[in-house]
């Protein structure tokens, strides 16, 4: 799949859609293919809990014309906290390469 048909993909997926942090990052590795994941990575407490409003990136590897690989990266609201972070409960703003 080229660069541009998986962001196209991933934003059907996602964009503007709730989930929790589990669900978010299942569905990212199953359309990407991607093999990091949000909970790789501190998720910024300051960030989320402060502003509401967080984001995490995924590797990718794709293989087009370039074949290079590079990372997405999924913005989002936070819309209900849990003390469990895979239960935080987020909005899907953005969805762009980076």
């Amino acid at each position: 799949m080229n660069k541009e048909n998986l962001l196209k993909e991933l934003k059907e997926e996602i964009l503007n859609k709730e989930f929790t942090l589990l669900d978010l990052d299942n569905t990212v590795e199953r359309v990407t293919g991607s093999t990091t994941s949000v909970f790789d990575f501190d998720l910024n407490r300051d960030i989320m809990y402060n502003n509401k409003e967080g984001s995490c990136s995924y590797y990718i590897e794709y293989n087009d014309e370039t074949d290079m690989d590079e990372e997405i990266n999924v913005e989002f609201t936070v819309i209900k906290e849990n003390e469990d972070e895979k239960e935080i409960l987020v909005k899907v703003t953005n969805v762009s390469w980076l």
